[in-house]
């Protein structure tokens, strides 16, 4: 705990460095067009190369095994706890395994993000990133899960969430579930395997899409989409108390009230499944924090004008 540091000093440091760190400007480690003027972009590529270490304090047999991080991921970043990089911390409960950083799979560039929820367990570790805080927040990223993962999230109420914020009591939950709404305890269009949609609880609120009366609504069903890079982008506006989603590029839920903190300030990318009888294998490429809409990564340029001029017409001359 750190009211049992015995260095005042270092303390305060450290409080000093959270305070600092919360409260910095915005952190652009990518390459993606505009990125100066959001509060966050990772493509996990721009800049200089993760961290590594030669120490090695795991007991793990191999990659599948439970309740540890293998030697080949310990000792490069993101690891079970450990120094930052451009400012993810990576946060250790305990259980399940670290990530890696991907080179086979990725978005754009030549790295992504590979969150892992192992075999036997519940969890793996979290990876946290903080900014300042806002009353309306917009973050958008990538995602992609293997054929696996997706004919995993079948199973009846997988319960399974990989993002969520936390702010002051309020947790809020970016997951799948087979709900289309769950509204003050009442549950509306049960039964669809693995929608996605933000959660919270107490009270207990969930939402997939409201883009139609209940019953009507399209909603899209992730586990028909595996092995695809999916465009997610979320937005909690504090000041009204609603939520916002949109999939590659198509709105899914539209200004749904939600019990909302004062502000967002922070993004857990995590690996959590009720379900132990699988693993999750997830990729987050491309992830970007705003205080206004983001929308899909686009590098195109406008094409140049090839096209010469016309020539002129019904001159005369005199």
């Amino acid at each position: 705990m750190f009211f049992k540091l015995k260095f005042p000093i270092i303390f305060f440091s450290i409080l000093l460095g959270v305070f600092l760190f919360s409260n910095s400007p915005a952190r652009a480690v990518c390459s993606e067009p505009g990125a100066s003027g959001y509060l966050v972009c990772e493509d996990w590529d721009t800049l200089d190369m993760p961290p590594t270490t030669s120490t090695c304090s795991s007991s793990c047999p191999d990659t599948q095994g439970s309740y540890c991080c293998p030697c080949s991921r310990e000792t490069i970043w993101p690891w079970k706890s450990g120094p930052t990089w451009h400012g993810w911390w990576p946060v250790d409960y305990g259980r399940g395994t670290c990530g890696e950083l991907s080179t086979s799979i990725k978005h754009s560039g030549t790295r992504s993000l590979h969150r892992i929820k192992p075999l036997g367990v519940e969890d793996g570790q979290d990876l946290e990133i903080t900014w300042a805080n806002s009353t309306n927040v917009y973050i958008r990223f990538y995602l992609y899960y293997d054929a696996a993962t997706a004919a995993s999230l079948t199973t009846a109420d997988p319960g399974t969430h990989f993002m969520y914020t936390i702010e002051g009591d309020r947790y809020i939950f970016l997951d799948f579930d087979n709900n289309g709404e769950i509204q003050n305890g009442n549950y509306y269009d049960q039964g669809i395997p693995a929608t996605l949609g933000l959660d919270t609880y107490n009270p207990d609120t969930a939402i997939a899409n409201n883009t139609a009366p209940r019953g009507e609504r399209n909603y899209f069903v992730v586990h028909d989409h595996g092995e695809e890079w999916l465009c997610i982008e979320l937005n909690f506006n504090c000041t009204n108390d609603t939520v916002s989603m949109w999939i590659n590029g198509v709105q899914q839920v539209n200004n749904y009230s939600f019990q909302l903190p004062n502000t967002v300030g922070s993004w857990r990318i995590a690996a959590f499944s009720n379900d132990t009888s699988h693993r999750h294998d997830f990729w987050i490429d491309d992830f970007v924090v705003s205080t206004s809409y983001i929308g899909p990564r686009n590098d195109s340029q406008p094409p140049p004008d090839t096209i010469p001029p016309a020539a002129p017409s019904g001159l005369t001359i005199s």
